[in-house]
């Protein structure tokens, strides 16, 4: 996670006015040992940092295996109606009408569109990542 510059050092301004408004010697101990503000500043980007992953945890979506489960087998469920139903619609128009040279079957565009998106989806989600 990349660290946020302004957010750390709105923290570290807090931080010095708290402890200059609650320490009456925290300016002379400030001058006498100048790593105390190093210090300060180190843990205010810790506390900054943990700050935006706590937000980042609360309000992003995490994606687990078993959304990517779920999807996979509802598209391979899609893939399958849809290609039962045209083999469905050919082999009734077939029955209905004899097994002609003529004999020409209409499948619907849609139902053609939707078997094809979805075998182009499930290609897509089960073809590995290069993570280069």
């Amino acid at each position: 996670m990349e660290q946020s510059p302004l957010r750390s050092a709105n923290v570290l301004a807090n931080a010095l006015t708290e402890k200059l408004a609650t320490d009456p010697e925290a300016v002379q101990q400030l001058k006498d040992n100048p790593q105390q503000i190093k210090t300060l500043a180190a843990d205010a980007v810790l506390r900054s940092d943990a700050e935006e992953k706590r937000v980042a945890d609360r309000t992003g979506v995490t994606i687990d295996g078993s959304v990517y489960k779920i999807v996979v087998k509802t598209l391979g469920v899609s893939v399958v109606l849809a290609v039962g139903s045209i083999a469905g619609i050919a082999a009734y128009t077939i029955y209905k009408h004899g097994a002609a040279a003529d004999l020409r079957v209409v499948i619907p565009d849609g139902l053609v569109g939707l078997a094809s998106t979805a075998i182009g989806a499930l290609a897509g989600l089960l073809t590995p990542v290069s993570r280069s």
